[in-house]
């Protein structure tokens, strides 16, 4: 570990202590490599997430539902609200949504979630203006009926009455949400977690229910297909909100229901029987329920004898998860890899510690190109470790990368498995 130059004037000592240099030289792989490898590859396999990451499609016959995700805590009850419906629909950051992706998209319909920010502060997370002159319905929920408002030209301010829990609304007109549900004169328990509230509602759109603290707890536009609700409909708090989803994917925006949890399932392991042929696949292995998702849907696509398993126990493992990984290797019959990678992380963090001990030095380096050079330092040293185990020759692959995660977790922009031609994300 030689001393890292940021700039020709700036180095820092990232040499490791004896003892800590040691375990990491002594981190090995619990086998030699795997029959047919070469032990002279050149990169080590890693997981990328990003705008280029291959997601499976809802199909051409399948109505496709747009949630555009504002930070609230229950966004991903939205999506099973609106799949349990039988429609496909997809969760994407409000960040990330721009005109072009919208045209890119081309969504049947579109929720925006609920979200900690204020709309009455200045710069806070907004729609964009585009989703709005698209001619598809829009539901709104809480924090989305504020934004929707905002943008639309009414107004939200700040609530000396805040509504947190069970509460009720008094339905004041009808509206497409309501069909077969709410009655107007109906008095209806919901769920609210809100401060702000709307004040004054844009020119279109009229109040269909209130509560005591909410004077727009409904709004509705028939005419745009616009409705905005201060409730949280997702959650079983509130008791018909399935129900109203339902008439906003089905009645409102006309989404025919045709989307199911196996047909998904048929097409995503014909997807990877296309991907990856004859070959086998590399899935990490943490123990959850992500990487145990596709760890068994490339066991059903390939067999357990193309699947190979990787676990990498350190200090950031939650207790157990080695233990429930091994079972589920178990269960599916796949190779379970054990890597012990915790000197790995030890080795990170002592190299960070002089860099930053004193407050960040004075080198004038920002902290996250410290951390950056330092982490590709290390990656280096394990690439040349273990690079072998995965790749054969130059940069060509025996393995496909089996990578899953949620919608909220791919923000990154890694470039790991740029020379990696398979990859299987779900």
């Amino acid at each position: 570990w030689a001393p890292f130059a940021f700039r020709r004037e700036d180095r820092f000592n990232l040499s490791l202590d004896p003892e800590t240099a040691q375990a990491f030289h002594d981190l090995t792989l619990p086998k030699e490599a795997p029959a047919g490898q070469d032990a002279g590859g050149g990169a080590a396999f890693g997981l990328s997430s990003g705008p280029d990451v291959c997601r499976h499609e809802a199909g051409p016959m399948t109505d496709r539902v747009l949630i555009v995700d504002f930070g609230s805590q229950v966004t991903q009850l939205i999506a099973r609200r609106v799949r349990e419906s039988g429609v496909y629909c997809e969760i994407h950051p409000f960040n990330t949504v721009t005109g072009e992706f919208l045209s890119r998209f081309g969504a049947r319909a579109v929720i925006l979630s609920g979200g900690p920010a204020s709309v009455t502060k200045g710069e806070t997370p907004r729609a964009p203006d585009a989703l709005f002159a698209m001619g598809v319905p829009v539901l709104g929920i809480c924090y989305g009926q504020q934004t929707m408002v905002a943008q639309l030209g009414g107004r939200v301010a700040a609530s000396d009455h805040r509504e947190f829990g069970r509460a009720y609304v008094d339905v004041t007109g009808d509206c497409g949400l309501f069909d077969g549900v709410w009655r107007k004169g109906g008095h209806e328990q919901v769920w609210m977690s809100h401060g702000d509230r709307v004040i004054e509602i844009p020119k279109g759109f009229r109040a269909v229910a209130v509560s005591e603290g909410a004077p727009f707890a409904v709004i509705a536009d028939d005419k745009r297909r616009f409705y905005g609700v201060m409730f949280h409909p997702e959650v079983v708090h509130t008791p018909h909100g399935a129900q109203l989803l339902r008439n906003f994917t089905h009645g409102v925006a006309g989404c025919r229901g045709d989307w199911t949890m196996a047909a998904f399932r048929d097409a995503g392991i014909a997807k990877v029987r296309a991907q990856v042929g004859k070959g086998r696949v590399i899935c990490g292995l943490s123990g959850g329920v992500d990487s145990s998702l596709v760890a068994a849907i490339a066991v059903d696509a390939l067999g357990a004898e193309h699947v190979v398993g990787v676990a990498m126990p350190s200090r950031y493992s939650s207790e157990g998860s080695l233990a429930d990984a091994q079972r589920l290797a178990e269960s599916l019959g796949i190779e379970l890899l054990i890597v012990p990678i915790e000197p790995a992380h030890a080795a990170f963090l002592e190299m960070l510690e002089r860099p930053f001990a004193s407050g960040g030095g004075d080198s004038g380096a920002a902290e996250e190109n410290v951390q950056a050079r330092i982490r590709g330092n290390l990656l280096m040293a394990l690439s040349n470790k273990f690079g072998w185990w995965v790749l054969t020759t130059g940069n060509k692959s025996e393995y496909a990368v089996g990578y899953c995660t949620l919608y909220g977790d791919m923000a990154g922009g890694f470039a790991v498995l740029k020379d990696v031609p398979k990859m299987l994300v779900y």
